[in-house]
């Protein structure tokens, strides 16, 4: 169906129900609808639909749970609406394979760490475990950093990540008899009918077929977008490693996880130094192959790693130009949008960053409009902007000079912000031009339009459901505002349409062992 189209008789339920209340594009954008329309259907949240067999247009009920499911899948706020998030979602990198349809995937039980989806009988290899594969080419010209020998040592790896964990064994051969054949290419890349075309840099970067899912010969190949960047073991481009990895997930018979930190995930991740299999892949290959009998023996001692932050009471949390930065016991960690740590383990000095940067911070944010990040500290309060010199990896701010006949404008005094001293958190509302100021077990409104604080406070409790004890830290990042009480936190979204906070379930949860990926102790 021809999406324009679509979104023309869609456009009275978009103005009516999705977006008002959301800080989206106006509903009269109909490249934006149209494109969200596009990855509804290209990548199956229609496909299970009545109307979809009928031929029909999706009804308005069809409509919102095809965007909840695709918001939960991304792990945004399943508001059933278009706003900025979801927006921002459509163009993530990802793999090209439809996300899962629930009518013909077997999933894990639904528990934290157990969501994982398998296509189940007959879409796995059922009459052998020495499977073989085939180097069909190599990268061509968009990935000039990469050798053939650091090609065959990610393919390998990535293979080894699942046969370490099965009874599988893979074996490279150069005949096309090879049961899983790895194939670069750009656009219509195959004269296999039906084989989606890639879309060039960015979007999607790879797609696979299960085993005896329909397709002959093709059956358990996967396809790499050729138009990426491939890169290894650094931060830019996109991670060979990492994509191979989750592409033979498929070709195993393994569906999209909605667990973020799954391999199955969807969506690109990049390089992870020392990557391990998540349990809930293991939990879902194992679930079609059983475990390997004879794990692999480790041989090298074990190294410790002085993971401080996984011990850390942090003083104040934030998340700013898209990382997160986390203050505690003297030090400073940055992890960046999906939670991979960029700092030393034992982590760096924030004056690495933040020149002149306080001792005792209790609460960091960075204000929406300006960008400037605000660090308060007691009665006190400092503000930094980014610094015009900043070059190379890491961000780099500068104290912003509002007298220029001084050496320094700070600190100054909180009043002269409009904040009340003390402020131990702070979730700060962009969108919406609000502060919620958390101070002791009180909680407070600042409106950064009118530059006025709330009359009166509330309890956290009132503000902020679960919470009876004094927070210590709090942030909001990626539409969740997050609330720290020690080494545990609780989650929230934000309702605009009754301006408060909505408690998320199965919360509190360890900060360190759920976001920061920590070991359990």
């Amino acid at each position: 169906m021809n999406s324009v189209r679509f979104w023309a008789l869609f456009g009275a339920f978009l103005g009516c129900s999705l977006v008002q209340e959301t800080f989206a594009r106006p509903p009269s954008d109909i490249e934006e609808t149209a494109r969200l329309y596009d990855f509804l259907e290209k990548y199956g949240y229609f496909d299970h639909f009545p109307s979809k067999a009928e031929g029909k247009l999706p009804t308005m009920s069809e409509q919102r749970q095809a965007i909840q499911a695709m918001q939960r899948m991304a792990g945004i706020p399943q508001t059933g609406e278009i706003n900025q998030m979801t927006a921002e979602m459509l163009s993530k990198p990802r793999c090209g394979v439809k996300d899962a349809n629930p009518r013909d995937v077997v999933k894990g039980p639904g528990r934290r760490g157990r969501r994982y989806s398998v296509l189940g009988d007959p879409y796995k290899w059922t009459d052998k475990t020495d499977l073989t594969y085939k180097i069909m080419n190599y990268p061509g010209e968009n990935s000039p950093d990469l050798t053939r020998e650091q090609v065959d040592e990610d393919i390998r790896a990535a293979f080894k990540v699942w046969s370490d964990v099965t009874p599988l064994t893979f074996t490279e051969i150069h005949s096309d008899d090879a049961d899983i054949r790895l194939l670069f290419g750009g656009r219509a890349h195959t004269r296999v009918r039906g084989d989606p075309p890639f879309d060039g840099p960015g979007g999607t970067l790879a797609h696979a077929f299960t085993p005896n899912s329909g397709w002959g010969e093709t059956d358990g190949d996967v396809h790499l977008d050729d138009d990426e960047t491939f890169t290894k073991g650094v931060y830019r481009g996109t991670n060979l490693f990492y994509t191979l990895a989750h592409e033979i997930g498929h070709a195993l018979g393994l569906f999209h996880s909605e667990e973020l930190d799954s391999l199955m995930w969807p969506y690109d991740r990049g390089y992870i130094p020392d990557y391990k299999l998540p349990q809930d892949d293991i939990l879902g290959v194992q679930s079609l192959y059983g475990p390997n009998p004879n794990p692999p023996a480790t041989t090298d001692p074990p190294v410790t790693v002085n993971r401080l932050y996984c011990e850390t009471t942090f003083d104040a949390t934030a998340f700013i130009d898209s990382e997160y930065f986390m203050f505690g016991s003297g030090m400073m960690w940055r992890f960046d949008s999906d939670r991979n740590l960029l700092s030393p383990p034992e982590g760096q000095s924030p004056r690495d960053i933040f020149p002149k940067f306080p001792s005792g911070v209790r609460a960091v944010y960075q204000e929406g409009r300006s960008g400037n990040v605000i660090v308060l500290k007691a009665k006190n309060y400092w503000v930094y902007e980014k610094s015009s010199s900043w070059s190379g990896a890491s961000p780099q701010y500068q104290l912003k000079d509002i007298n220029p006949d001084t050496d320094t404008d700070f600190p100054q005094n909180v009043r002269d912000l409009g904040f009340p001293k003390s402020v131990s958190g702070v979730v700060h509302l962009a969108d919406v031009g609000f502060s919620y100021l958390i101070k002791a077990k009180r909680v407070l409104t600042f409106d950064e339009y009118r530059l006025e604080l709330s009359e009166s406070s509330a309890k956290v409790k009132n503000i902020f459901e679960g919470i009876s004890e004094r927070p210590t830290s709090a942030f909001f990042a990626q539409g969740f505002a997050n609330v720290l009480v020690g080494q545990e936190y609780y989650r929230y979204v934000y309702d605009y349409k009754t301006s408060s906070f909505v408690a998320l379930n199965d919360y509190p949860r360890n900060f360190a062992e759920e976001f920061l990926r920590c070991p359990a102790a």
